[in-house]
């Protein structure tokens, strides 16, 4: 309004109107102007500070040298977006912190350590705090560089959130979950370890999340699934999860347990010593016409699996469908019995350029619709899958070190396809050669690449 009546008709002249009518539009509109600039200059970001040894929660909390002392404090405050919360390393609390406040998509709030020393900020729950942290129906929120332990349920626990970060935190030894997020979407989980669930996952994904990223994690020593997805009541899936770059080992039950998950990608994970299957497509054994209740159209390239003892390599139960299973290695050097791949009838998937090893196995390699085969010329005949796959030692560059890496000379060089994929574990170039190999790791030419790096994944203490 004010540009309009300043543009749309000539300024009156000084001698006709006089300077009393003009001045008050231009005030109006330097007025204007300034709420603009008000309304869109960068927010301003408020950084506090939490020690737990030396902090007053009387302090403002604004500098290192008068912080706060307690997560109760910071529970009572109301952040806006772009602030951070910081706490200090080394220090040890008790509780349990539960947001208040929720970012904005271009300024989150961060939850993160300021400080020096080797130990990450510990969040304690004693085992009495029911959550370490709890975000109930908040957004934009950004954890990072944090210790949580011991909390009476989970962990971390998010329910209704939306764009939720989670990077280099450890989550140990929740009674339950070590990381629960039900109804939440846009989830980024990195570079986080996760171990020693007490009765449950190492993060478990329920129903009506969606657009779950979990990379370069480590999932170990939990009591059921390193990664669970579930349907809840079987009405609402959790469509387009991305699980890839992670190590998932030494869990009772799967690495992967699928239940609910919908256009799902695995790929790059390296697995073993679980005491389940390496990745396992189920269903909640109800029938279910419209396969509400049942992972489908997974995505399952170039993982590395090491099946254990008893357990198998990868499963599609009945009613799981429409999964696209390449470029994996699936090994059973350290297996009995298990066998390395099953597809149950009312199932469905689309298998090929895969590189199984028989190791240690006694027994049927493949199950089809509950049929053995110990052969794979006879499961290929049959099933009309694995057509360019292989039999054959992989030749892993150190096994018995957890370098699973390609040596010179594997058979599963240049032996896979392309399925979209232009990174592999280490996030090299994908391919290396004429054709993408077979399993998490892009074997190198270390006098084109450089030298390797370190493969050696460590085990649990």
């Amino acid at each position: 309004m004010i540009r309009h009546s300043l543009h749309s008709r000539p300024i009156p002249s000084r001698e006709k109107t006089g300077w009393r009518t003009l001045v008050p539009s231009l005030v109006q509109a330097m007025v204007f102007l300034l709420f603009s600039l008000l309304v869109s200059a960068p927010m301003h970001a408020a950084t506090y500070y939490v020690d737990s040894t030396s902090g007053n929660d009387a302090n403002p909390g604004t500098s290192e040298t008068l912080p706060w002392k307690s997560i109760e404090r910071v529970n009572r405050c109301r952040f806006l977006p772009a602030d951070s919360i910081l706490l200090k390393r080394g220090g040890v609390w008790f509780e349990e912190l539960t947001v208040a406040s929720s970012g904005t998509a271009d300024n989150p709030i961060l939850f993160s350590s300021y400080g020096s020393g080797p130990n990450k900020p510990v969040i304690d729950g004693g085992f009495t705090r029911t959550y370490c942290i709890n975000v109930n129906d908040r957004d934009n929120l950004h954890f990072r560089d944090l210790h949580l332990t011991r909390s009476a349920r989970d962990g971390l626990r998010g329910w209704g959130a939306d764009h939720i970060t989670v990077e280099d935190v450890t989550v140990e030894q929740a009674k339950r979950n070590n990381v629960y997020f039900g109804n939440s979407h846009n989830l980024k989980v990195r570079r986080c370890q996760s171990r020693y669930a007490g009765s449950g996952h190492g993060i478990y994904i329920d129903a009506g999340s969606r657009d779950a990223l979990v990379e370069h994690c480590v999932f170990a020593g939990n009591k059921k699934a390193g990664v669970k997805f579930n349907c809840g009541d079987g009405s609402v899936r959790v469509p387009r999860p991305v699980i890839r770059y992670n190590l998932l080992h030494d869990n009772d039950w799967c690495g992967i347990d699928d239940y609910a998950s919908l256009d799902a990608l695995f790929c790059h994970n390296v697995f073993w010593n679980n005491g389940g299957y390496g990745i396992r497509m189920m269903w909640d054994g109800t029938e279910d016409p419209q396969h509400l209740r049942s992972s489908q159209n997974a995505r399952i390239y170039n993982n590395t699996i090491l099946t254990r003892h008893y357990a198998g390599g990868i499963r599609a139960y009945a009613d799981t469908t429409g999964h696209a299973i390449r470029n994996n290695i699936i090994d059973g050097r350290d297996s009995r019995s298990g066998a390395l791949l099953e597809i149950d009838s009312r199932a469905s998937a689309t298998v090929d350029y895969n590189g199984y090893h028989a190791g240690g196995i006694v027994g049927p390699l493949f199950l089809w619709h509950g049929a053995p085969y110990s052969r794979l010329a006879d499961w290929q005949a049959v099933s009309k899958q694995d057509a360019h796959s292989l039999l054959a030692d992989p030749r892993f560059n150190d096994p018995a070190g957890r370098d699973y890496s390609l040596g010179a000379g594997s058979p599963c060089i240049d032996a896979g396809i392309p399925v979209g994929l232009t990174q592999d574990f280490l996030l090299s170039p994908v391919p290396s050669g004429e054709r993408p190999d077979m399993g998490a790791f892009e074997r190198r030419d270390s006098a084109v690449l450089g030298a390797p790096r370190n493969l050696r994944l460590v085990s649990l203490p």
